[in-house]
């Protein structure tokens, strides 16, 4: 998989600046699956309901709401270099409760959208990419 071109593919999609959507095939399908939200305050309540994955860092447990089937996998997913910190830029200055910010991975097809909150807090093309290649490359490194 050449992460290069994938990312500079036209599924990425950048609708004035403010939306970001890209849709990535992977090879083959890691063993992790998830579902990556900024957490809002029902998130939070939710938590006395449905179990939640913590990842021991203050910063990313506080503003990311994790889901997932593969508990033991996501953490070690997490632990990768720059996953969490490509997570939390993704989701920097997103508009609050929009349910369409998300990162998912679901079988090999990594999905990422993302919509600012300020029109003039424009997208940057390149760090976007940068981020995504951030979540790419752990899981076409990853072993069962």
């Amino acid at each position: 998989l050449d992460v290069l071109n994938v990312v500079t593919k036209p599924s990425l999609n950048l609708d004035l600046g403010r939306s970001f959507h890209a849709r990535i095939t992977l090879p083959e399908v890691p063993h992790v699956s998830f579902k990556f939200v900024p957490e809002t305050l029902l998130h939070k309540a939710g938590k006395w309901i449905r179990d939640e994955p913590e990842v021991g860092d203050l910063i990313f447990d506080k503003r990311v709401y994790v889901r997932t089937e593969t508990p033991d996998e996501l953490r070690k997913y997490l632990a990768e270099d720059g996953v969490q910190s490509s997570i939390l830029s993704l989701f920097s200055n997103v508009v609050a409760n929009n349910k369409t910010n998300s990162v998912s991975l679901l079988g090999s097809v990594l999905e990422v959208c993302v919509h600012k909150a300020e029109r003039q807090d424009l997208f940057n093309e390149q760090k976007l990419k940068l981020d995504v290649v951030g979540l790419i490359l752990p899981l076409l490194n990853s072993e069962p």
